[in-house]
């Protein structure tokens, strides 16, 4: 894939299908994630692949609580568009529906912040690469990462 090509095809996706993806392109896309370069070879990354409906269910109440708290803040930016408010929350409490999650963490840090260092994202280009490689085969559109340094809750 040609760099413009790579920047001009970046979207962002709101509601997903919901289709289960295959293992194999799960597997391709985390592999490419544990491919990534990392400072002093930390590699301080560590995947979890949420499928299971009770585990997305888990996430989704607690995404749902911290949709809540940025509520005002959505308000204040797009007070003249409150649809917008109302979308944004009902996107992060659900993660548009998506059936699977891949959460990016960090074994360095307990505590669950937004913006990762930029020793700790290395992996997100590779991550967000593959799932463009398996957007040839469909599966592109359900997948999405959330990035954020927390320890796994739960391992589907």
């Amino acid at each position: 894939m040609e760099l413009m090509e790579a920047i001009k095809g970046r979207r962002s996706v709101r509601k997903f299908k919901p289709d289960p993806i295959p293992k194999e392109d799960l597997e391709e896309i985390i592999q490419a994630g544990l491919c990534a370069p990392s400072a002093q070879n930390l590699q301080p990354w560590y995947f979890v692949a949420l499928t299971k409906k009770e585990d997305l269910s888990y996430l989704f109440s607690e995404l749902g609580t911290t949709a809540f708290s940025h509520r005002k803040e959505l308000e204040a930016r797009f007070k003249n568009n409150p649809e917008v408010v109302e979308e944004t929350m009902e996107f992060m409490s659900a993660m548009g529906g998506s059936q699977t999650i891949i959460l990016l963490t960090s074994f360095f840090q307990a505590a669950l912040r937004v913006l990762l260092p930029p020793w700790k994202t290395c992996a997100l280009p590779h991550t967000t690469r593959a799932l463009r490689h398996a957007g040839s085969k469909q599966w592109c559109a359900q997948a999405t990462h959330w990035a954020a340094t927390l320890q796994p809750v739960m391992a589907s």
